[in-house]
């Protein structure tokens, strides 16, 4: 897995071990959160956190931040919101919380 554009990062305020890079959308491929577990470790691994309509909830991530608990994950795009290219832009894009 590759990060198309990083854009933030931080440390998941619950698991340490986990750090979280967000990155934006670049030549079409969609947004994301990569999440390093153990970084700069030999156990270090990678997974992509994606919603499963982050052409909307997470198109070209500018910044995210975890709620004080660490349960909500906050972003913020800067998009223009054009469901990948799919239909004309909208306009209709701002901050989306996910709980988990």
């Amino acid at each position: 897995m590759d990060l198309a554009t990083p854009r933030d990062l931080q440390f998941h305020p619950l698991k340490p071990d986990e750090l979280w890079v967000a990155s934006a959308s670049l030549d079409g491929r969609l947004s994301g959160n990569f999440i390093i577990t153990n970084p700069g470790t030999a156990q270090q691994t990678t997974s992509l956190l994606r919603d499963r309509v982050a052409y909307h909830y997470m198109d070209n991530v500018a910044a995210f931040e975890f709620s004080a608990d660490g349960r909500v994950l906050f972003t913020c795009q800067e998009s223009l919101n054009p469901y990948m290219s799919l239909a004309p832009p909208n306009l209709f894009q701002g901050p989306t919380a996910f709980e988990g």
